[in-house]
């Protein structure tokens, strides 16, 4: 049962919370999502980029900048791999932009 004092005309009253922040994503997260994601979409475990964005908490069009990270060259996924990089999230998808 619902106490009382939560309760706003028949409706639960959801006290608002900060968001958590989240920690700095780095290129070598970006490409792993990227593989993890990719797989998730062949495999059909899930339907869409709509559904991953959901299961993520991001936007759709988030989801689909960092799958095209699976297109950059295999020189620089390599590197990446490797650690020998300090890149963001962020300069690696400015990185397809650049590539197409």
């Amino acid at each position: 049962m619902i106490p009382e004092d939560k309760m706003v005309k028949g409706t639960l009253q959801i006290p608002k919370q900060k968001p958590a922040t989240l920690p700095k994503k780095d290129a070598l997260w970006a490409l792993q999502k990227a593989a993890e994601w990719d797989l998730m979409l062949k495999s059909g475990k899930v339907k869409n980029k709509a559904e991953i964005a959901f299961l993520e908490g991001i936007t759709r069009a988030r989801v689909t900048q960092i799958l095209k990270i699976n297109k950059l060259p295999k020189n620089i996924q390599d590197n990446i791999f490797k650690g020998n990089n300090n890149l963001s999230t962020r300069q690696l998808i400015s990185l397809t932009q650049n590539s197409q």
